[in-house]
């Protein structure tokens, strides 16, 4: 018999053990944002967190734009792992699935899971899988990618799904389904605004993102454009994918993701961007980038969209565009006014502070769990 939470066994309590089921290692932030930062926090609650991905880094470096002998690899590594999971998932008491337990193929691991091993599974998601996304697999496999009604079938038969906005809870929920609300989070003692002092330099504007968010803020180049031609500033673009970012008249950093960089790059912006097309995908996107440069008091500009409409206050926090004249002018405001800059990022802080802590997220997670175990 399982142990119960709370039960003690010679003075100590026993924890719910959880085994974590990622597409994805580190380097992908819904893995680091979504599960693993929350394995020490867990613990403090009665939980036991392991994490486990599908791809490894190597194989997630090979996804993008590499032959497809690697990327059959990358998959075939993947498929030996998730086998020894499955092998061992009698030495857990929940599994904890997100997104999907693999990238490709039926959900035959949360089959095997929830049926063979008798484990109830909650599915954590934060964007709308539901929707069509372009494979990252090609060909034959591409095919095998996008196995139809796999994600009906996770979201159908989950025992609890933790989504990380309001409107992908209601989605779920319209299936049958069980949700429970989980917003995004920060380490706000990692995530915090930088001790350096005011440069006489420009303001430094930033964006960073993925090789797949890029064009999001391609869309509004033009706006940058012709902001720096009334007032300088300094641009950083991470994580694009790009070799360069050709803004006329302004100097541009483009950079690579860095896992190690990634609070120093959220920290050195005066102001950052989070531009979004306005279509279903956007608008169940579950608003991470916000959080971030909330907590690191970087002033933002955002595309109204989705749950990203919703997060912090606007005009006190961030401003809000939506289209070419709202991006100018929230640009020029906050370059031609250091103190407005100061201002907006301080009560972004304590928005952050308030709102999307780990701990209160933590919180939510442990009471999803154990009710998904019964305890």
């Amino acid at each position: 018999m399982s142990p119960v939470l709370g039960a003690k066994d010679e003075g100590h309590t026993a924890q719910l053990r959880v085994l974590a089921l990622t597409s994805y290692p580190l380097l992908a932030a819904a893995t680091r944002y979504r599960v693993d930062q929350f394995r020490g926090p867990l613990s403090e609650r009665g939980v036991s967190l392991d994490v486990r991905s599908f791809l490894d880094d190597a194989g997630l470096q090979h996804l993008y734009g590499d032959s497809v002998s690697r990327k059959l690899s990358a998959v075939g590594r993947g498929l030996l792992r998730r086998t020894g999971d499955v092998v061992r998932v009698h030495d857990y008491d929940v599994v904890l699935v997100q997104r999907e337990a693999m990238l490709i193929g039926p959900p035959i691991v949360e089959w095997l899971v929830s049926t063979i091993g008798a484990k109830p599974i909650v599915l954590d998601i934060d964007d709308p899988i539901w929707l069509p996304e372009e494979s990252l697999v090609p060909g034959v496999l591409s095919k095998v990618r996008r196995w139809p009604g796999k994600v009906h079938w996770l979201l159908r038969h989950a025992t609890v799904v933790i989504c990380g906005n309001h409107i992908l809870a209601e989605y779920v929920r319209s299936l049958g389904g069980q949700a429970r609300v989980v917003p995004n989070a920060v380490d706000t003692g990692r995530f915090r605004p930088s001790t350096r002092s005011h440069s006489t330099r420009a303001p430094l504007v930033g964006w960073i993102g993925s090789h797949g968010t890029y064009p999001y803020l391609e869309s509004i180049l033009p706006s940058l454009r012709e902001v720096g031609r009334r007032a300088p500033f300094r641009m950083l673009v991470v994580g694009s994918g790009r070799k360069s970012v050709p803004i006329e008249g302004i100097p541009v950093d483009v950079r690579g993701f860095d896992l190690e960089r990634e609070v120093e790059d959220f920290a050195s912006l005066d102001i950052g961007l989070y531009p979004l097309s306005d279509d279903p995908w956007a608008a169940g996107k579950s608003g991470l980038k916000a959080v971030q440069y909330l907590a690191v008091g970087a002033p933002y500009i955002a595309s109204p969209v989705g749950i990203v409409a919703e997060i912090g206050v606007p005009g006190v926090t961030h401003f809000l565009a939506n289209d070419a004249d709202d991006w100018q002018t929230a640009l020029s405001s906050l370059l031609e006014d250091q103190q407005l800059r100061a201002q907006m990022g301080a009560a972004g802080r304590r928005y952050a502070e308030l709102n999307h802590g780990v701990p209160k997220a933590a919180d939510l997670l442990a009471q999803a769990l154990r009710d998904a175990a019964g305890r």
